[in-house]
């Protein structure tokens, strides 16, 4: 939550509280502090002090999506190996099974 005001070339800053609230969930919601077997996968795979700026970066999010060729990613529909929601189609009930996975074409 450092650095907004240059967050990936933009300015993200935010006022006092709205930082705070959103430091406490981030740090509440972490996969150290999560039950989540594929938060605890995520976490298991970075090495030691690391500290990855996007999920996408990490070596678990690799691992999974290997077989995506990178020319999929840059799909209109799908932008970029962040949107999640784009192939992942119960995404926002935080399922991301194999079995509910659809890529767009």
């Amino acid at each position: 939550m450092t650095g907004l005001d240059k967050h990936f070339g933009e300015n993200a800053g935010l006022d006092a509280v709205t930082a705070r609230e959103l430091t406490d969930y981030l740090v509440s919601n972490s996969a150290e502090k999560s039950s989540d077997r594929r938060a605890s996968r995520f976490l298991a795979s970075l090495p030691a002090g690391a500290t990855p700026l996007r999920i996408t970066e990490t070596p678990y999010f690799r691992r999974k999506h290997d077989e995506v060729r990178p020319e999929v990613w840059t799909r209109p529909k799908i932008g970029s190996p962040a949107n999640c929601t784009a192939c992942h189609s119960r995404a926002e009930r935080g399922d991301f099974s194999e079995r509910s996975v659809k890529i767009p074409q």
